[in-house]
């Protein structure tokens, strides 16, 4: 009889641990049964999403050291490189352009192209699509699975890859392996917008460049990029990066909206300005130093009237608006939404771990790659790019052992 092989997610690191597995068992002459399962009546939808809807796959730089806690954990898996998957990706027929900032997409820029050569590929090699598949339960004996669900299946070796809570409506990956007695860290939205305290409404849409600064009761990380305003969150490349590190006691996000220039130096530029035109509305006395809807909020959060004039102001109102514009400060409300994160930190714990053969360590023949492991890494293609290489490192090791 066939070994069977069955593949549990259909998301980006399901589908590419399925073609993976599919060319070892060619390359080594194995007649092994591939199936895929996924729970939603179609593979890849949340792949669809990624990066905007252009889905930025990998980056080229990226390194171990890139994903934080987990760095030393992940080098085995790394032997994958950025180059060798986008490869992969090029010989399935997808033909992809890098950027300035080494993220590399499908040269048209669609998640759908992507999602297409997966799904064109998994097919061209035979693997079976179980789709409409809700697992609820898997059982080990004498070496071999039954994973419960409408129809069980028994099967050789599994490659568990349901993903994160992140931007996923009803999540149980977790509780199908604690069944099994696997230990999860808990999850956590990553790479998500920062809810405020304050009323931000008057700033919706605003962009700016800065420099900002998650400050928590026990450290303060900083990261410069580009700021963007929501109706109650503050959200941008930059920001979404730092957001993992918002636990539930919460912290303080500070801007420096004005990097170039010291408070003093701020504040000598506005009181010249004053100087100049004393009798100007407040509302355009920060004009070309930051958008006109900030320099309100400023004004507003200091008790200024944006329509009152320039001439009224003291020196001490002056100098608080240069602090102000260096200091732009929100209290962070815990991020406990998962439905605007791209990612999750926390998954299975690593210590459960096997990453030269992204197993767990408890069953040796039950592999895992993507989301489910407590790995994640900033915005740019590094989570897409480990799902592929954990899912590649899955599939071989899968192949190989059976």
């Amino acid at each position: 009889m066939k070994k069977r092989l069955l593949i549990i997610g259909g998301g980006a690191a399901g589908l590419f641990s399925a073609i993976c597995a599919a060319y070892q068992a060619e390359q080594s002459g194995k007649e092994i049964e591939i199936s895929l399962a996924e729970s939603n009546e179609r593979t890849g939808q949340k792949l669809l999403r990624t990066g905007n809807g252009k889905c930025n796959l990998l980056n080229r730089t990226a390194k171990a050291c890139d994903y934080f806690e987990a760095a030393r954990d992940v080098l085995p898996v790394f032997a994958h490189t950025p180059e060798s998957i986008e490869e992969i990706f090029n010989k399935m027929g997808l033909v992809t352009v890098c950027d300035s900032a080494s993220r590399v997409y499908p040269k048209n820029e669609c998640a759908s192209s992507v999602l297409n050569v997966l799904r064109f590929e998994a097919e061209r090699l035979n693997v079976k699509f179980l789709t409409g598949f809700a697992v609820t339960d898997i059982k080990s004996s004498g070496g071999l699975f039954t994973v419960k669900a409408a129809e069980d299946i028994k099967c050789d070796r599994i490659i568990y890859c349901p993903g994160s809570p992140a931007s996923v409506k009803d999540y149980s990956g977790d509780r199908v392996l604690k069944g099994l007695g696997v230990e999860f860290s808990p999850f956590s939205p990553a790479l998500c917008p920062l809810n405020t305290k304050e009323n931000i409404k008057s700033l919706k849409g605003v962009r700016a460049k800065g420099r900002v600064s998650i400050i928590t009761p026990d450290k303060t990380l900083s990261q410069k990029g580009e700021i963007q305003f929501t109706d109650n969150a503050v959200s941008g490349i930059c920001v979404m990066n730092l957001s993992r590190f918002v636990r539930e006691n919460g912290a303080q996000l500070s801007a420096d909206l004005a990097q170039e220039f010291s408070v003093r130096e701020l504040a000598d530029i506005i009181s010249d300005k004053a100087k100049k035109f004393p009798l100007l509305e407040c509302e355009f006395l920060l004009e070309s130093i930051v958008n006109k809807k900030i320099c309100i909020y400023i004004l507003k959060s200091l008790g200024i009237s944006p329509a009152s004039k320039i001439s009224a102001l003291s020196r001490e109102n002056i100098q608080n608006i240069a602090h102000k514009i260096k200091n732009l400060s929100f209290t962070v409300l815990p991020p406990r939404d998962f439905s605007r994160a791209q990612t999750a930190r926390g998954g299975i714990s690593r210590k459960e771990i096997d990453f030269e053969h992204m197993s767990l360590i408890k069953y040796p023949n039950l592999h895992i790659c993507g989301e489910v492991a407590d790995v994640d890494g900033p915005c740019g293609g590094y989570n897409l790019y480990w799902a592929f290489a954990s899912a590649k490192t899955a599939a071989e090791s899968a192949v190989n052992d059976i």
